[in-house]
């Protein structure tokens, strides 16, 4: 049988690798539908602490389901010719908000600032 040297990780590093497999920013937006739904299920304000537990709930089976889904990409992009050979990102580079990429066809007005001629 072979041993195999797991390495220890610190507190906050277990902290930032279950952020990063939980994907907040993703699970932000299915919450925060969530939250509409149910004031819009209701004629009035929803019970607070049923708005509150229900949220929360919502969260956490969110964030298990990223982070089983992390699970299951990683043996899945392994058998993959591309992704095993692909650079990876590092988890604090973020994408330029102001990105050139779709290019932007609607006129200035609307929230484009760069005219698609110009690409």
């Amino acid at each position: 049988m072979q041993t195999v040297a797991v390495p220890t990780l610190s507190l906050t590093q277990r902290l930032a690798a279950f952020a990063h497999l939980c994907k907040p920013r993703v699970n932000s937006l299915i919450v925060f539908t969530a939250m509409i739904g149910m004031f819009l299920a209701t004629p009035g304000f929803p019970p607070v602490l049923r708005f509150l537990v229900a949220s929360l709930g919502i969260a956490l089976v969110a964030f298990a389901a990223a982070a089983l889904n992390c699970l299951v990409e990683r043996t899945i992009d392994a058998r993959m010719a591309r992704p095993a050979g692909a650079p990876r990102r590092a988890a604090t580079s973020r994408r330029s908000r102001r990105s050139r990429w779709p290019p932007c066809s609607a006129p200035p007005a609307f929230g484009c600032s760069t005219p698609s001629s110009t690409i």
